[in-house]
C-alpha cells in the first residue's frame, strides 16, 4: 500500500480548493435588490427543480411564476431557472412593468421581463 506523503496531500488539496472555488462560480449570481428565494440561490440548478417538480404536478409554469411571487410577497422577483445564466426578472404587476420597461430601459435593458400575461419584454 502505497504511503501517504506531503506531494499527495498538497495534489488533494489543490483539487478541492480548485472545486470548490468553480462551485462558487457556478452558483447563480442574484440582482442586488430583487427579491429571490435563497434556497435557489445556494444550489447549482436555481429554481430548475422546484420548478419541475410543479410543472409535473399541475402540467404549468406560470402558477410556478406566481407562487414565487406570492412566497417572497413581492410582485418583482428574480427566478433561477437556467444554470450558468442570469436570472429571470418576473413582474407581475402591470404598472410595474410598465415603470419598468419605459423608466428603467437603461438599467434592464440585459434583463429578460416577464410578465404574468406571459408576454415577454426584452
Amino acid at each position: 500500500m502505497p504511503a501517504f506523503n506531503t506531494s499527495t496531500a498538497f495534489v488533494v488539496s489543490i483539487i478541492v480548493l480548485l472545486a470548490f472555488f468553480v462551485y462558487r462560480w457556478a452558483l447563480p449570481k442574484p440582482i442586488p435588490g430583487i427579491p429571490y428565494d435563497r434556497k435557489s440561490a445556494n444550489r447549482l440548478l436555481g429554481d430548475v427543480p422546484d420548478a419541475l417538480k410543479h410543472v409535473s404536478e399541475t402540467k404549468e409554469m406560470v402558477s410556478f411564476l406566481v407562487g414565487r411571487c406570492e412566497k417572497l410577497n413581492s410582485p418583482v422577483v428574480q427566478v433561477f431557472l437556467r444554470p450558468f445564466q442570469r436570472p429571470r426578472v418576473v413582474v407581475m404587476d402591470g404598472r410595474e412593468s410598465v415603470r419598468l420597461s419605459s423608466c428603467h430601459i437603461l438599467i434592464y435593458h440585459h434583463i429578460r421581463l416577464t410578465i404574468s400575461t406571459g408576454h415577454m419584454i426584452s
